[in-house]
């Protein structure tokens, strides 16, 4: 019986008071930094000289500056399109919709919207759902795009 407590003791402790850390609640509010790097596939229809319908599907990874937290190491998956006229998007401007994958497979669903055009452009995402610790998630964030065509 002896034995038994000596390899049962240290897990039933490690069990009981490593739950807290295994399972930490993703705080409900703040800001982070990251850098987001995406390639994909563009589909483009040039309409004349002045005009361009563009529709895309992307993959990425985002990485959190701080080496750490909040979708760090998330894998993205996106879909989009938009109309630019003269080399600035047109009215609905450029609309999207991505899936982050964190490395423990939960996953945060955002729409977004991006303003600008060829020089480069500014997107607003929208956090519209999630799953596991990302269920209910609301808010959003901001990122500056690149200008067109990407760089390889």
């Amino acid at each position: 019986m002896k034995k038994v407590w000596v390899f049962a003791a240290p897990l039933i402790l490690l069990l009981a008071f490593a739950q807290p850390v295994i399972c930490g609640e993703l705080p409900k509010e703040g800001s982070f930094s990251y850098k987001g790097f995406a390639h994909g596939t563009y589909t483009a229809i040039a309409m004349g000289e002045e005009r361009v319908q563009l529709n895309y599907e992307a993959y990425g990874l985002i990485l959190n500056d701080a080496g750490e937290g909040f979708l760090h190491l998330a894998s993205t998956h996106g879909l989009g399109s938009f109309h630019m006229v003269k080399g600035v998007y047109a009215e609905p401007w450029d609309r999207g919709f991505t899936v982050e994958v964190d490395p423990d497979g939960d996953k945060v669903f955002s729409t977004h919207i991006a303003k600008g055009g060829i020089a480069g452009a500014k997107a607003v995402f929208q956090y519209v759902g999630g799953t596991g610790k990302y269920t209910g998630i609301t808010g959003g964030r901001r990122m500056d795009l690149g200008g067109w065509p990407p760089r390889s």
